[in-house]
């Protein structure tokens, strides 16, 4: 509309005029589509940017969860050497001291059935036999 407007109201030589027109269109498409390629350019480069960061806090948490484990891998060992310092051992003697005294009381409680059954027959004689 601005052309047919320049040629036939205000009279502008259309041999000149459609060339420059088509000239001035082709350089805004151009410098639309450099513009366009610098922005995807640029975009890509945010992108780019932007992964590589995400990568190295990714690797940051990743060092992190890793010293975390090691830490609770560590305390879990600290407890388990104290509880088998302070809980198992203890006990283990403890059961050993009631295995003992068990076996002993044991052993005097034969030693006085056995007293007990040659007593009685002594007394009784032995009656076995029906």
């Amino acid at each position: 509309m601005v052309l047919a407007f320049l040629i036939v109201v205000a009279g502008a030589n259309p041999s000149i005029l459609v060339p420059l027109s088509l000239l001035a269109l082709i350089a805004i498409i151009i410098s639309l589509k450099a513009l366009a390629e610098d922005l995807a350019r640029g975009l890509r480069a945010v992108g780019l940017f932007a992964w590589t960061e995400i990568g190295r806090v990714a690797g940051w948490i990743a060092y992190l969860a890793t010293e975390a484990a090691a830490l609770v891998r560590e305390f879990l060992a600290c407890a388990n050497r104290a509880y088998i310092e302070r809980v198992r051992r203890p006990l283990e003697r403890l059961v050993r001291s009631v295995e003992a005294r068990n076996a002993k009381t044991r052993e005097v409680t034969r030693e006085r059935l056995a007293r007990q059954n040659s007593r009685h027959k002594e007394r009784f004689g032995d009656r076995d036999e029906p």
